[in-house]
């Protein structure tokens, strides 16, 4: 039996304070997400049946997926305000493949599941209705399992298995100043670290973005 849920609810701490929250669950059993065919081949030597035998296939999966969000706003004065972002989701496949050629059996089954979390906090402060600062902060996660058993149930059974692990971290600033308005100004800059793990292995690097926009505006249409 399939299953499907979602759930989202806002709460108004205050007219300052807003929290938000939404979830989603999906489930699709093994037993009811397959298909399966069979069919018998003959070869013929002359009007002499020389091989007889039959095929049988099936395959199933099995998903499990599961999000969750949770996003707060608040507005602390005219000049102060923080948003602050985090996701989860959770990812889960299992597949059974299976093949019958006359006597001979194969099964193969399968497991893939995804795990993936971002965090994102900003804070800004407005210094006028002209300039401001942004201060900001991402945190994400990355996790792969994969892993596949030929033959399985049996001794001459053969896995693989690859694991990976992302962890990356950035954090940015930057300064906006609009003199008029037809002149805007944003400059700043972002630094993010990433380290990486998959088969006893570690590569980390670090980048850096220097930011500077400028925009002109040719026209100005002056408010009534």
């Amino acid at each position: 039996q399939r299953q499907m849920c979602i759930r989202d609810r806002d709460y108004n701490i205050s007219s300052k304070h807003t929290i938000s929250y939404e979830t989603s669950y999906r489930f699709s059993p093994l037993d009811h997400n397959g298909m399966s065919s069979g069919f018998d081949v003959a070869t013929h030597t002359g009007s002499i049946i020389s091989n007889d035998f039959d095929i049988y296939t099936a395959n199933k999966n099995q998903t499990t997926t599961f999000n969750n969000s949770l996003f707060y706003v608040g507005n602390l004065n005219e000049k102060n305000s923080v948003n602050v972002t985090y996701s989860y989701s959770i990812y889960e496949n299992e597949s059974e493949n299976l093949m019958e050629i006359g006597n001979i059996k194969t099964l193969q089954t399968g497991e893939d599941s995804r795990l993936l979390s971002n965090l994102n906090l900003e804070y800004s402060y407005n210094f006028s209705d002209k300039a401001g600062i942004n201060f900001g902060y991402g945190n994400a996660i990355k996790t792969l399992n994969n892993s596949f058993i030929n033959n399985a149930g049996t001794e001459s059974a053969q896995s693989e298995t690859f694991d990976l692990k992302e962890v990356k971290n950035q954090a940015y600033s930057y300064i906006t100043y609009k003199p008029t308005q037809m002149v805007g100004l944003k400059f700043g800059l972002a630094a993010e670290n990433s380290l990486i793990s998959y088969e006893n292995r570690k590569l980390p690097y670090w980048t850096y973005q220097p930011h500077v926009d400028i925009n002109l505006s040719l026209i100005h249409i002056s408010e009534p």
